[in-house]
């Protein structure tokens, strides 16, 4: 009696449950793996995306292949639906692996363009947000000389620069509070086409103020360096520096070193007029090219160190001179001074403080390695 009056309860359950009423089935959806957005003519969106395909060949496996579609709209979600008309299947964000901004686009508010994103539970949040020296669309419809897609082979790039620390590990979901944040910005990678037009590069780091895209862009030097004082070292950090004068310059007047270890202090004195911020980064360097000579002799070390202690200050102060050109509050000052000094921050009005106050880094550089030879 107790078996059968539990089969009943299943079987009354079974019936009235729903099952996966929002499931999508992958054989039936177009998985976009890369999205540009760019501003046409009238204001106008264009979005163009990369669907991957597969063509079959005889006799042997099928070969995947890109289906680049694009289409205007005023809206992303028009442009969408457009670009849905012309696929064979509806259109699914779920394996989205980066998002490309024109130049143009980005200096206006992009929260808008990743309003959508936000919105569709189906979205990839940890997708690659990135800019694009130009019209991004152009590098989607790049073709590779590479067996690699073109989406693979810019998600690689982001990837592998993200981990020699060259650019900010910017995702759709890590950007959206500092677009709502007055006391912290952050930047984004920027990409272009090599002036051969056959290749995607790294152009360097595009920093923010607000939502918007302020126009000027790190070099890849500088943006390692950035993201050094803001503590976001990853697995590699190099710099290439000169510390010779020869009569002809040649690669014996270079040092190419990897920060192994950095380590940032930051300190707010708020009695002073302006505010003074000081930054000081320790790096621990191991040489990794140094063709002149031979470092590991006594003194020699403490020497190099020196040079390079005087020459990435004085990179970071004119690093610091861009960023409050460019109104960026990268190190998230303001969010200090919100927590540990709110007396002081309701006193300044940010957006315009931030441009006057004085950013002071010290960068100190001790090499601890010399490479296997030495």
């Amino acid at each position: 009696m107790k078996r059968l009056l539990l089969l009943l309860i299943a079987v009354c359950t079974l019936s009235i449950t729903t099952g996966c009423w929002d499931r999508q089935l992958l054989k039936n959806t177009r998985l976009v793996y890369g999205v540009s957005l760019d501003k046409v003519q009238n204001n106008h969106l264009l979005t163009t995306v990369s669907i991957h395909s597969s063509i079959s060949s005889r006799g042997g496996p099928s070969s995947p292949t890109n289906d680049i579609v694009s289409s205007r709209g005023d809206t992303v979600h028009e442009t969408r639906r457009n670009i849905e008309r012309k696929i064979s299947g509806p259109f699914s964000a779920s394996k989205t692996q980066f998002v490309l901004l024109g130049n143009e686009l980005a200096k206006d508010n992009i929260y808008g363009l990743l309003d959508i994103f936000y919105r569709d539970p189906r979205s990839q949040l940890g997708a690659r947000v990135a800019v694009v020296d130009g019209r991004a669309e152009d590098i989607i419809k790049l073709k590779t000389k590479e067996e690699t897609l073109i989406d693979e082979y810019i998600w690689q790039l982001i990837k592998t620069e993200e981990q020699n620390t060259a650019i900010p590990a910017s995702t759709i979901q890590t950007i959206c509070s500092n677009m709502f944040d007055s006391g912290h910005d952050f930047a984004l990678p920027q990409l272009r086409i090599s002036p051969g037009k056959k290749r995607v590069e790294l152009a360097g780091t595009a920093l923010f103020h607000g939502k918007q895209f302020s126009g000027i862009t790190l070099s890849p030097s500088d943006s390692t360096l950035l993201l050094l004082l803001a503590d976001q070292k990853k697995k590699f950090a190099h710099f290439t520096k000169k510390v010779k004068n020869s009569k002809k310059e040649t690669p014996f007047d270079y040092v190419t070193f990897n920060a192994k270890k950095a380590k940032v202090r930051m300190n707010i004195d708020t009695n002073q007029t302006p505010l003074k911020v000081s930054i000081h980064l320790n790096i621990k360097a191991v040489i990794n090219e140094y063709p002149s000579d031979r470092i590991n002799r006594k003194g020699r070390e403490k020497a190099l160190g020196k040079k390079l202690t005087a020459q990435l200050t004085e990179q970071a102060n004119a690093l610091m001179t861009k960023l409050q050109k460019a109104n960026c509050d990268y190190f998230g000052i303001g969010r200090e001074l919100m927590a540990y000094h709110p007396d002081t921050w309701k006193k300044l009005r940010w957006e315009t403080a931030y441009r006057n106050i004085r950013l002071e880094p010290k960068v100190n550089v001790d090499i601890v390695g010399y490479g296997i030879i030495d």
